[in-house]
């Protein structure tokens, strides 16, 4: 329980953003979903968002036996640029707890395919 009545609904995840110039740096933003709706006055760098949906993506999954996921997602784009799919700069890790472990499945959208 986060506070009185809201819950935590699925897994942690975040999103990569590039930034522009720097290939090892990336504006992440982090997601928690819960189980409705909250005011957040008094925290301007916080905010609800009632629905998240990714259309279409190419998925690895338990990226986190890559090196990191910087290197997980540059084996999916190797692999969508064989096969000449186009896909978003922004990528998204979701943090999954396992039996006690923590694995990570990458998301990268299509262009195009998503909201």
């Amino acid at each position: 329980m986060l506070t009185e009545g809201i819950y935590k609904t699925g897994p942690v995840f975040f999103s990569v953003s590039p930034t522009e110039g720097e290939e090892s740096f990336g504006h992440f933003t982090y997601y928690l979903p819960i189980n409705e709706a909250v005011r957040l006055e008094n925290e301007p760098d916080f905010r609800f968002e009632a629905t998240f949906r990714i259309e279409d993506a190419l998925v690895l999954r338990q990226a986190n036996e890559e090196v990191d996921f910087h290197a997980a997602n540059e084996k999916v784009r190797e692999y969508a640029n064989e096969q000449g799919i186009l896909l978003e700069e922004t990528f998204y890790c979701v943090l999954l707890e396992v039996y006690g472990d923590l694995m990570i499945d990458l998301y990268v959208p299509i262009q195009g395919r998503g909201e």
